[in-house]
């Protein structure tokens, strides 16, 4: 994990919730406020107590595939019936 400041303009950053991405692909790239393949993002970990806040706004849903390396096996969803043991 590294550490930088946040540019000029962006508010009070928290690092128990705030993170920073790069942008990746070109699906974002249009409109008044387009997001290019490469900048770098500001986001904010959406949890149980901040979730009622996001109508409105512009949110970024991660995905999880489960990929095996035996070609016999097809690429699965993760989903919340999944559990971590190893």
């Amino acid at each position: 994990m590294f550490f930088m400041p946040a540019p000029p303009g962006c508010g009070k950053v928290d690092l128990e919730k705030h993170f920073l991405a790069l942008a990746h692909g070109h699906s974002m790239n249009g409109g008044k406020y387009p997001i290019l393949d490469g900048d770098l993002l500001l986001l904010e970990r959406i949890t149980a107590n901040n979730a009622d806040s996001i109508t409105n706004t512009t949110i970024a849903i991660e995905r999880y595939l489960l990929v095996a390396r035996n070609p016999e096996y097809a690429v699965m969803k993760a989903n919340e019936e999944f559990v971590t043991f190893a």
